[in-house]
């Protein structure tokens, strides 16, 4: 959904393909992160 959008923002001119990807990697990181950061969370409430 992310990548749409940005997708859409290389169409409009607003950055180049390349930017988005660096982008679109950057939000995958932080997201990857924020989730396994959940599951620790979980795990040591289980522990």
């Amino acid at each position: 959904m992310m990548k749409k959008h940005l997708l859409e923002g290389v169409k409009k001119g607003a950055f180049d393909e390349a930017e988005a990807e660096v982008r679109f990697q950057k939000w995958l990181e932080e997201k990857e992160a924020k989730i396994q950061a959940k599951k620790d969370e979980l795990a040591g409430i289980k522990a």
